[in-house]
C-alpha cells in the first residue's frame, strides 16, 4: 500500500528520464489529513485512485465527480481542483507522469471518467510505490504506468459497452462538427440532430473526448482558421467568415486560443 513515506519525485536532471516515452513524476498517497486547499500539478496526468472510502473531487469550472471506493480515473494536464471527503476513512493515491499528447492519444482514454478499479491495477500501484529513482526502476516505472493505462482502457472499454451512449455517437459529433464549422453550430441544433437533451449530449460527449461541445467547435474552428492564415489566400476577414464567426468575435477567440492576434500569427509565417 502507498504511504506518504514512499512518496517519490523524479530528478529534471536525469538524462534517461527525458527520453523515456512516459515518464513518472511523483507518487503520493493522501489520507483525512490532507487538505482541502486547491491541488494543481503543472503539465502532469493524472492517475487518481480511490482506495477506500468515498469522496468528491471538485474540477475548477466543471462538474463535481463522486468517487467511490475501487474507482480510478485520469486527469488532464493543468487541472485545478478540491477534495473533499465524504467518509473519513477515505483514501487516494495520485500517480502522476509525463507524456506528450500524441502519446497520450495512442490509449485512447477517456479524461475525467471514473473506471473500475482491477486487480492488476492493484498490482501495478504496489510496483510503483516502490520506486527508488534508479536507472533500472526508470524503465521499469515507464513500462508499470504503460500498463496501468492499459488496464484503464480495458475497463474503459467494458464499461463502454454497457452505455447507452455508443462511442461511435461521439465520432459522429466529431465529423459533424469538423464538415460543419462555418455554419451555425449550437447545441440546440447538435441535440435534435442526435436526439439527445442538450445537457444530456454536452454530459456524454464531454466524458468521452474531454471537451464540451461549445469547446470543441471552437477548438475546430481555431486550429481550421490557423491553417488559413498560414497559406495567405484569404483576409483575416474572410478567415473569419469562413469559420462561421463574425470579425470581432473571431479576433477575441483567436487571441486567447492562440495568445496572439490572426495578424501577428500571420506574419510568422511570412
Amino acid at each position: 500500500m502507498l504511504t506518504a513515506a514512499n512518496y517519490f519525485t523524479y530528478s529534471k536532471d536525469n538524462s534517461l528520464h527525458q527520453i523515456l516515452p512516459i515518464r513518472l513524476h511523483s507518487i503520493i498517497y493522501l489520507g483525512d489529513d490532507c487538505t482541502d486547499s486547491m491541488l494543481y500539478v503543472k503539465d502532469a496526468y493524472q492517475i487518481m485512485i480511490c482506495l477506500k472510502g468515498n469522496g468528491k473531487l471538485r474540477l475548477e469550472g466543471e462538474e463535481d465527480l463522486l468517487l467511490d471506493q475501487n474507482q480510478v480515473l485520469i486527469l488532464r494536464p493543468d487541472l485545478r481542483y478540491q477534495l473533499e471527503w465524504m467518509t473519513v476513512d477515505w483514501q487516494v493515491a495520485f500517480i502522476r507522469f509525463y507524456c506528450t499528447s500524441v502519446v497520450f492519444a495512442q490509449f485512447q482514454l477517456s479524461v475525467q471518467r471514473p473506471s473500475n478499479l482491477n486487480i492488476r491495477m492493484k498490482q501495478l500501484l504496489e510496483c510503483l510505490s516502490g520506486y527508488e529513482g534508479s536507472t533500472h526502476s526508470m524503465w521499469k516505472s515507464s513500462e508499470w504506468v504503460y500498463s496501468l493505462l492499459m488496464e484503464i482502457k480495458m475497463e474503459d472499454a467494458i464499461l463502454k459497452a454497457h452505455s447507452p451512449f455508443c462511442k461511435s455517437y461521439s465520432d459522429k459529433i466529431v465529423d459533424y462538427i469538423s464538415e460543419h464549422y462555418c455554419d451555425k453550430l449550437t447545441l440546440t441544433l447538435l441535440s435534435k440532430n442526435f436526439g439527445y437533451t442538450s445537457k444530456y449530449l454536452n454530459k456524454l460527449f464531454k466524458a468521452e473526448t474531454g471537451f464540451s461541445i461549445q469547446d470543441f467547435i471552437l477548438k475546430i474552428r481555431m486550429e481550421r482558421a490557423a491553417g488559413m492564415l498560414k497559406i495567405n489566400d484569404f483576409s483575416i476577414e474572410e478567415v473569419a467568415e469562413r469559420v462561421g464567426m463574425e470579425w470581432r468575435t473571431f479576433h477575441r477567440n483567436f487571441l486567447s486560443y492562440f495568445n496572439t492576434t490572426p495578424g501577428q500569427y500571420r506574419k510568422t509565417f511570412e
